[in-house]
């Protein structure tokens, strides 16, 4: 079946609006004239009830131009139609050209009409264009926003009425949500060399079969919704699991690069992020698992959301010097990077928690001066981890380096104030030297690590010192121990004026029996939590078994003393306690 493509030119009318473009009646009919003669099928003239003028140039064309259709716009709106046809009816071959919005922002705010009342003008508007001409053209104005329901239902009414050929434009230069989502059979998409796109709507190109796509210059943000948001965490989706994708250059001064627009894009292998962008959003990249070279050229300010490359091939990156947040999770479960380097810069840099979890080939890591804090698990099981630089730190967080095996040593900073509980879990530290302005170190930090056989304390440091080989916070004459170096086998017997803290001996699997000095007063929370401790000796003076004393312990039996009278809330919670006498000094069991 062959086909017939027409030219429909609007040089005279939308041409006409480009600013330095405006024409005088000869110039127009000189250019009519040109159209002519380069056998242009359809001139649209101008806009006949905009004014007088633009309607004596249409007239004055139409009496002059043979051999093409001339056409006159309208609103859907009877004086404009009545205006088009005036304007036109001398012409060889005429055509009423009328639209009408159809987007549900434009149909709100611009025309506040119902869509009912929509398709009515549209009714009306198309026939009573047909009563003066039997050529009508009709646009749906901002068709590339309008529900796609709802454009077949004005395509179809509008053909009903009469017309005779259906534009659908592109008004403000968006293709509208979901437009191409789920076109599986769309491997190319090429956009024209003077492409004015620059907005493309939520998932439009989602779950499609696109190998390759170049966006144009005029394009400059990934946004999402009807307000077209484009901070870190909207979720704009335009490539969402396009699973053949394979390469996106990006031709203009590309901004913002919102939430999850190439999530699951797994044959995607390289991205070259623009010096312009300033946002990469929330999980932009997650699930890439192709996604091997990643460049980030950004030259000012930039945010890289969450998760925006997690679970991605990226094998290294460089981090701009004008970076000042990486969220939660941005490069989580990148098992193949090996390598982050952090380019020189001034401005204040935040890491979010589980920044750099689950690297597992990451072997060093140097954060620049700049970054002051380590989050909860920035580095949790990054196996490989041997070497970490970090000199302004003032916080390393809970589980930072928790499994970190490879790490044997690490150097803490001048600026230390505080580490949280689980930061070296089970990790390979063979030593550690606690700063003498720290003066904060909470439960579990060093709980197994099976290879920590020294703690030093520097000069100066009032909080903390070493007793026994173990790591002791001092207040009021008494050493509470938080770890225990490792090695230790058989019996423990803690020093007087010492007490055991929480978790102290969670890890330490050679010590089967702990003697506690007389003068204890209270066995502390989680003191044998996790422990593989069989038998305690408990003294005398003892008043208090605190919360989860012994919970998830290895503890087989036990003599509580008559001096206790409180047994905290879950004391033996899930331990090995086959049984137990409680004396009757105790008047509270939690």
């Amino acid at each position: 079946m062959s086909r017939t493509i027409k030219i429909f030119d609007t040089t005279l009318r939308d041409g006409e609006q480009s600013p330095g473009c405006s024409m005088n009646l000869n110039e127009k009919i000189e250019v009519a004239k040109q159209l002519e003669a380069l056998k242009v099928d359809i001139i649209e003239a101008g806009f006949a009830a905009a004014s007088p003028g633009d309607a004596a140039a249409i007239a004055a064309i139409a009496d002059t131009v043979r051999g093409a259709t001339i056409c006159s716009l309208a609103r859907s709106v009877d004086k404009d139609i009545e205006a088009a046809y005036n304007a036109i009816r001398r012409a060889e071959s005429a055509r009423i050209h009328t639209f009408i919005a159809t987007s549900p922002v434009h149909m709100e705010y611009k025309l506040k009409m119902t869509p009912d009342e929509v398709i009515e003008s549209i009714a009306h508007s198309v026939s009573y264009a047909k009563s003066f001409c039997s050529d009508v053209e009709f646009s749906a104005e901002d068709a590339t926003r309008t529900d796609l329901d709802f454009l077949c239902r004005v395509v179809e009414t509008a053909i009903k009425a009469g017309a005779t050929t259906i534009n659908i434009p592109d008004t403000v230069t968006m293709i509208g949500t979901e437009c191409f989502k789920g076109c599986t059979a769309l491997k190319t998409v090429n956009f024209g060399e003077n492409s004015q796109v620059t907005k493309i709507g939520d998932s439009c190109f989602a779950e499609s079969g696109l190998e390759s796509i170049v966006l144009p210059a005029s394009f400059t943000k990934f946004g999402y919704g009807s307000s077209y948001s484009t901070n870190v965490s909207s979720y704009g989706k335009q490539f969402l699991n396009c699973k053949s994708l394979k390469s996106v250059e990006f031709k203009g001064k590309l901004e913002v690069i919102c939430g999850y627009v190439f999530q699951g894009c797994e044959a995607l292998e390289s991205i070259d992020i623009p010096a312009s962008v300033t946002t990469i959003g929330n999980s932009s990249f997650l699930d890439c698992k192709s996604l091997s070279k990643v460049t980030i050229n950004s030259s000012g300010d930039l945010v890289i959301g969450s998760n925006a490359f997690k679970n991605s091939a990226v094998e290294s990156v460089t981090i701009p010097k004008g970076t000042t947040k990486i969220d939660s999770n941005a490069f989580n479960g990148c098992e193949k990077l090996t390598s982050v380097d952090f380019a020189a810069g001034t401005e204040a840099m935040t890491l979010g928690t589980s920044v750099f979890e689950g690297c597992k080939a990451l072997t060093s890591i140097a954060l620049p001066d700049r970054v002051t804090e380590i989050p909860n698990y920035a580095f949790r099981y990054d196996s490989a981890l041997e070497t970490v630089t970090f000199n302004k730190v003032t916080k390393i967080g809970k589980g930072a380096f928790s499994g970190t095996e490879s790490l044997k040593s690490v150097t803490l900073p001048a600026t230390l104030t505080a580490i949280a509980s689980d930061a070296f879990l089970n990790s390979g530290l063979e030593s550690i030297t606690i700063p003498k302005g720290t003066t904060s170190i909470d439960e579990n930090v060093f709980a197994g690590c099976s290879s920590l056989a020294t703690f030093k304390v520097e000069d100066g440091n009032t909080k903390y010192g070493v007793n026994i080989g173990a790591l002791v916070e001092i207040s009021g004459g008494v050493s509470k121990i938080i770890a225990l170096p490792c090695g230790l086998k058989g019996v423990l017997t803690v020093p007087e004026g010492t007490v055991l803290g929480g978790y102290a001996l969670n890890g330490m699997s050679g010590i089967t029996q702990v003697i506690l000095p007389e003068g204890t007063t209270k066995i502390e929370a989680n003191a044998f939590r996790f422990s593989k401790v069989t038998s305690v000796v408990i003294p005398s003076t003892v008043t208090e078994i605190g919360n989860s004393a012994f919970r998830d312990s290895s503890i087989t039996s036990i003599v509580i003393p008559a001096s206790v009278t409180t047994i905290g809330d879950h004391a033996f919670r899930n331990s090995s306690i086959t049984s137990i006498v409680i004396p009757a000094s105790v008047t509270t069991i939690g």
